[in-house]
């Protein structure tokens, strides 16, 4: 006669609690995950504009106001509170950049851009759009907090050395007037219960050399 082996009820109720002992401390590290992947991928964004500008050299003698056209990372901030960015370089000169005049996601081969006047009325994405620059809805962001070389702008630009500058829609003439002169410091700020650690970080973009890091987690 074979012996027959089965969970007693009391196994049954113990695999059961360290299950859920298990999947109670799994949700706070994704929490923790999402927000690294926010500070990874704005952070590299940040770094790829910089990259484009060192190896897209935009000096053109014919034109005085061609440091209007260096690669940008610009933030946006709509009405209700949505905030998304774009890596650019507005090679036209135009008002705004355009979905062609921008990065290339390395992750989904999709543009680095969204339509000021289609997202923030609408909410949706284009579909050749990476959603990765839509950090309130992909990360929960509900704020930004800029402070030094980057108070008064809504981007940071590069030049062909790779040194951060703001403002660059007012040159009139290539005199480097809005070279970055202090330490961009940038603080994003989470939306309260959205994530377990809701806590803000900073990346700081340092004047003259452009490194760009977290300097607070």
């Amino acid at each position: 006669m074979k012996l027959r082996y089965a969970f007693s009820m009391i196994e049954l109720v113990f695999v059961i609690v360290v299950m859920g002992i298990l999947a109670s401390l799994a949700i706070p590290r994704m929490d923790r995950d999402l927000r690294q992947e926010a500070m990874d991928s704005i952070m590299s964004d940040i770094m790829l504009a910089q990259r484009m500008a060192v190896s897209d050299f935009r000096h053109d003698a014919a034109d005085p106001k061609w440091q209007k056209t260096y690669w940008k990372w610009r933030i946006t901030e709509c009405s209700n509170d949505t905030i998304f960015y774009i890596v650019t370089s507005n090679k036209d000169d135009r008002t705004n950049a355009d979905r062609n005049e921008s990065a290339i996601d390395p992750y989904n081969q999709k543009y680095l851009y969204a339509q000021t006047t289609g997202y923030c009325s609408t909410g949706n994405a284009h579909p050749d759009d990476s959603d990765r620059v839509l950090i309130t809805k992909k990360f929960g962001i509900k704020s930004i907090d800029r402070k030094g070389g980057c108070s008064s702008a809504q981007h940071i630009a590069f030049d062909e050395f790779g040194r951060p500058h703001n403002g660059i829609d007012s040159y009139t003439k290539p005199n480097f007037a809005y070279l970055m002169k202090e330490d961009c410091e940038l603080t994003f700020n989470f939306e309260n219960g959205l994530i377990e650690d809701s806590s803000p970080f900073t990346i700081t973009v340092e004047a003259i050399t452009g490194r760009t890091f977290v300097s607070k987690r």
